[in-house]
């Protein structure tokens, strides 16, 4: 296996690995703190919002976690990003560019 593919493969494990703990922090520990929290003195009561927004955060955290552990996803991120911000006039590939602040894909790249 050459070591680009080793890389490639690596970063993947390790994606593969967060996006398996992920569901403990975002569903797991919540039901474990509603169902057990009494025993260590938590009760969830009107006030407690925290639990349907660790739910919901499930989904974004899996793309988020994608998104920033494999390097050329994180490097295009941070591109278009730098471009957002107007750090940046145009990204490394040369297919986007910034016109009024909008993003558009140059004609002569067919779709």
């Amino acid at each position: 296996m050459s070591a680009s593919m080793r890389k490639g493969q690596l970063q993947l494990l390790h994606v593969l690995f967060a996006q398996a703990f992920s569901p403990a922090l975002c569903e797991f520990l919540p039901v474990f703190l509603l169902v057990w929290g009494w025993l260590i003195g938590l009760t969830a009561g009107p006030g407690d919002f925290y639990m349907p927004m660790l739910f919901a955060a499930y989904s974004p955290l899996d793309a988020f976690l994608t998104l920033i552990l494999l390097k050329t996803y994180r490097r295009r991120f941070l591109a278009l990003f730098a471009m957002c911000l107007g750090l940046q006039k145009n990204c490394r590939s040369g297919r986007l560019h910034m016109i009024d602040s909008h993003f558009t894909v140059p004609s002569s790249i067919d779709a």
